[in-house]
């Protein structure tokens, strides 16, 4: 339909899968335009080159877009319905619009918005007019019934195409995983027992992007389609004047669904350096089974990892890339490392003489030798002379008035507490005072 005298009008036809999400989710069959000097109705008939054979029950759609001569846009005549209809045997009838989903789309910046929702509907009118009542596009389509000769008399063809996969029924769409392939067939439904028994149609099958969706002949017309890389691509199924079938292949990268790290990584020692365990297993959903030494890492998959340093729970996380997609992580525990704690035990001298006037104080380091220790020290006395005493916290010895001349052995237990990275560590050291 047009209203603008002198109208040009370009319309294209694509075979669509069951589950089309636009008019263009499919093959373009025909195009072609068309000018016309005054608005009204219209009927445009493809040439005959151009015509093609459709199964029934295929699904297609017919796009038009109107311009001026000048070539601007003229908006598409839309069908509002208002008020009520003529008398039915005495009964007042009421009309109402109805857009079903999938039956009508408009392109806007690009893309297609389905009209069956008020707000899409709105959104097309603006304040033009009254969403409530808006209708279809007024665009029409006719096919003709094609016929086969059976005993010399002409029937119409009446069967149902479809590709079926074995064991799964009709496919409408088949979602694949990159390097998987299955095996589809032709089958014709409700004429089996009506058709010639000489009958053997040609089977001829394509696909819009083979480097997606690669088919294979086998036998009796089937194909064997392999997912090659993700995207989508159209694979038709011709069968010349019995019809004409188009299903959507899906690929997708397989998925990283399991991890695995060896044994001793799940308990790694702090080393001062990123701690970076190496998965041993890994799986895709393509498989039940684990598949070892199968991934390569900066081909398959990459590794990131999450406070890996020091000790306590560290996230190892692989995610795929080239042919893989998925990310999986998994949790492995640094613990602490061995204190580094060294201690030995001296002999000091004390002067006898001035033991008898008062106390006698020593440093730490005239007794102990204390090196590459961590965390806080602390000093606790073992057995000993009853007047040779330890600070706790700082390790300095008071040697008190009036110890007599001679050697004494004292036992004390060196402890570091340890620090975030580092155990706690206790050694017994001895070390001697010398009254003379």
């Amino acid at each position: 339909m047009t209203v603008t005298p002198e109208t040009n009008v370009e319309y294209e036809i694509y075979l669509l899968g069951n589950d089309y999400d636009d008019p263009e989710d499919g093959l373009k069959l025909a195009d072609g335009s068309a000018s016309f000097d005054y608005g009204g109705y219209h009927r445009i008939t493809i040439p005959e080159e151009g015509q093609k054979v459709l199964a029934k029950g295929q699904k297609y759609a017919v796009i038009v877009k109107e311009t001026s001569k000048e070539g601007d846009y003229i908006p598409y005549a839309t069908m509002m319905i208002t008020g009520s209809g003529g008398l039915s045997e005495g009964v007042e009838t009421e009309n109402k619009a109805v857009i079903n989903k999938g039956e009508s789309f408009f392109v806007k910046g690009g893309k297609w918005t389905d009209l069956s929702t008020k707000a899409a509907r709105k959104t097309f009118l603006g304040d033009s007019g009254d969403y409530t009542t808006m209708d279809n596009f007024q665009i029409k389509s006719y096919l003709e019934p094609v016929t086969y000769e059976d005993g010399g008399e002409d029937k119409v063809f009446e069967g149902y195409l479809t590709i079926n996969n074995y064991g799964q029924g009709t496919i409408n769409k088949l979602n694949f995983i990159t390097g998987r392939d299955m095996v589809v067939a032709p089958e014709f439904r409700g004429i089996k027992n009506d058709m010639p028994e000489d009958w053997d149609p040609e089977f001829t099958w394509d696909s819009s992007d083979p480097a997606v969706a690669e088919i294979e002949p086998v036998d009796n017309g089937a194909v064997k389609i392999t997912g090659k890389k993700a995207g989508k691509s159209f694979v038709t199924l011709d069968a010349g004047e019995f019809g004409r079938r188009v299903i959507c292949v899906q690929v997708r990268n397989p998925k990283l669904i399991y991890m695995a790290l060896g044994y001793d990584d799940f308990k790694m020692v702090y080393t001062g350096k990123a701690l970076k365990p190496k998965p041993v297993v890994l799986e895709d959903e393509t498989t039940s089974e684990a598949v070892q030494h199968k991934y390569k890492e900066g081909v398959d998959y990459e590794m990131s990892y999450k406070n890996n340093v020091n000790a306590g729970k560290a996230t190892a996380t692989v995610t795929g890339i080239g042919n893989y997609a998925g990310k999986v992580s998994v949790t492995f525990t640094i613990l602490k490392a061995k204190n580094t704690l060294k201690a030995g035990g001296k002999t000091a001298t004390v002067s006898a003489a001035k033991l008898k006037k008062k106390a006698q104080t020593l440093k730490r380091t005239a007794v102990l030798t204390i090196s590459k220790k961590k965390g806080a020290l602390t000093f606790v006395k073992k057995s000993g002379n009853k007047k040779i005493r330890i600070v706790k916290k700082t390790g300095k010895v008071t040697v008190k008035k009036g110890l007599k001349k001679g050697t004494y052995t004292v036992k004390v237990r060196v402890r570091a507490a340890g620090t975030k990275n580092y155990k706690a560590f206790t050694k017994i050291v001895s070390f001697r005072i010398r009254v003379r």
